[in-house]
């Protein structure tokens, strides 16, 4: 009788201890994954902001939107902005397709 309250008593505390274990891994990997999320939404920010200095570099005429040519002379000039372009997978031919995407006012 000793023999099997003594076993159940161990299993119930070395469940317990796992149970603890396990929690704590469980709140480790939330917060792991809340500052990856936290540090890919700043990573975006900054990204989108770079683009949107590169676009007004761009703007050759300074009227505050880029017409194609000003597109495509961007696209051969700077470097920065063809290998952004290149990591979205767009390619110089491509760049007609989205201009005609992005370009909301037909002009």
């Amino acid at each position: 009788f000793f023999l099997s309250v003594l076993v159940s008593i161990s299993l119930a505390v070395m469940n317990l201890i796992l149970a603890v274990i396990v929690e704590r891994a469980n709140e480790a990997h939330a917060t792991s994954a809340k500052q990856e999320a936290e540090h890919k939404e700043k990573e975006f920010t900054e990204a989108s902001f770079r683009l949107l200095e590169i676009c007004y570099e761009m703007d050759l005429d300074g009227s505050g939107s880029i017409s194609f040519p000003e597109l495509l002379h961007g696209y051969r000039t700077n470097k920065e902005f063809a290998d952004i372009m290149t990591a979205m997978d767009i390619a110089e031919l491509d760049l007609e397709v989205v201009f005609s995407m992005l370009d909301h006012d037909g002009v």
